[in-house]
């Protein structure tokens, strides 16, 4: 495993846009391609990611993405948003983790969790007193992960890829005591 100081974590620019969809569209046809159908894969990939869905994330006042390297080599990022809120989240300043994606040849290096610690303390520096997420309820990997960091199952909700209706769990993270 790496050490944590051998995972740089920083801020994505507008000049990132390219990386970040690429290796988003990677990422997510990596983890999810065996189990989904390749139609209902190739919808959700051309609508979420590319260039242009990754510039306009990057962008967008309310959101922060944050991109995970070792050695100079991108290993995965993850993507802060503040705004909607599902009714299950209790909160006076809730905020998403909408990603946290990393590649699975960095699974286990400590990356992750590299990037999931940053996300944390940026969240808790911001005044956000929850994080949220929606995670698939078949991806015990992710769960785990997330339960190690204190997420609690808290709803669900669709979750629609390409055509395909799916459950994914609303799980929330108190940042500060006595919140969530």
């Amino acid at each position: 495993m790496l050490a944590m100081r051998d995972v740089h974590i920083r801020r994505a620019s507008s000049d990132d846009a390219e990386l970040i969809g690429e290796l988003g569209a990677r990422i997510f046809v990596e983890t999810f391609g065996a189990t989904n159908s390749p139609e209902d894969m190739r919808d959700y990939v051309a609508s979420s990611f590319g260039v242009d869905r990754g510039r306009e994330e990057i962008v967008d006042p309310g959101s922060m993405v944050f991109v995970a390297e070792t050695g100079g080599t991108a290993r995965g990022f993850a993507r802060l948003q503040a705004g909607d809120v599902p009714a299950e989240v209790r909160g006076k300043r809730p905020v998403e983790l909408v990603r946290l994606y990393v590649e699975q040849a960095a699974h286990g290096t400590g990356v992750g969790a590299r990037l999931m610690q940053h996300c944390i303390d940026v969240a808790r520096a911001g005044g956000h007193d929850v994080m949220h997420l929606g995670v698939w309820e078949h991806n015990a990997r992710a769960i785990s992960f997330y339960r190690k960091y204190g997420f609690v199952r808290v709803g669900e909700h669709t979750f629609m890829l390409g055509s395909d209706a799916q459950t994914d769990w609303t799980m929330v993270l108190a940042l500060h005591p006595g919140a969530g």
